[in-house]
C-alpha cells in the first residue's frame, strides 16, 4: 500500500528539509577563512580574531561588517561552502544568475517621490512612512470617508 510518507514527493522534501536545516546550523570559522585568504601574511590568528569578532552583552559575536570587508564570501563558498552544501550551490546559481527586472527598482524611486520632493528633501522616517501608506490607500480613505459623510447625513 502507498501512503503519503513513501511517495517520492514526500522523500525528496524530507531530504530537502535536512539539507536546509544542515545549512541553517552550518557555522563557518571566519576566523580561519580570513587568515587563510589575506593577503596581509603579518596578521596573527589573534589579529584576526579582535578584528572579526566582538563581545555583546555576555555573547561572543561575529562582527558582520568587518567579515564582509575583509573576507571574500563568494571565493570561500565556491572552494567550500558549494563542495559541502551543492544543492544550495545549485539554487543560489538558479536565483543570482536570473536577470534583474527594472519593475521593482522603478516602483522603489516611484515611492521615493511620494516622500521627496523640491520642496521636501528631508524627512524623518515614521513620516516618510506614513505619507506613502496614506498614498497607497488613499483609494480605501476617499471610499472610507464617503461612507462616513454618508451614514452621519442620514
Amino acid at each position: 500500500m502507498v501512503t503519503p510518507e513513501t511517495t517520492p514527493l514526500s522523500t525528496l522534501c524530507d531530504q530537502a528539509d535536512k539539507v536546509l536545516q544542515e545549512w541553517l546550523q552550518y557555522t563557518v570559522d571566519w576566523v580561519t577563512v580570513a587568515l587563510h585568504q589575506s593577503v596581509d601574511k603579518t596578521k596573527t590568528r589573534d589579529d584576526w580574531t579582535r578584528l572579526l569578532l566582538v563581545r555583546s552583552g555576555g555573547a561572543i559575536c561575529w562582527r558582520v561588517e568587518a567579515i564582509c570587508e575583509h573576507v571574500n564570501i563568494l571565493s570561500w563558498f565556491s572552494e567550500s561552502g558549494s563542495a559541502l552544501f551543492p544543492s544550495i550551490a545549485a539554487l543560489a546559481r538558479v536565483w543570482l544568475g536570473r536577470a534583474p527586472s527594472n519593475a521593482f527598482q522603478e516602483r522603489v524611486f516611484s515611492t521615493g517621490g511620494i516622500v521627496m520632493s523640491s520642496l521636501r528633501t528631508r524627512t524623518d522616517n515614521h513620516r516618510a512612512e506614513m505619507q506613502v501608506v496614506l498614498k497607497h490607500n488613499r483609494k480605501e480613505i476617499r471610499r472610507m470617508e464617503a461612507t462616513t459623510s454618508d451614514s452621519s447625513e442620514s
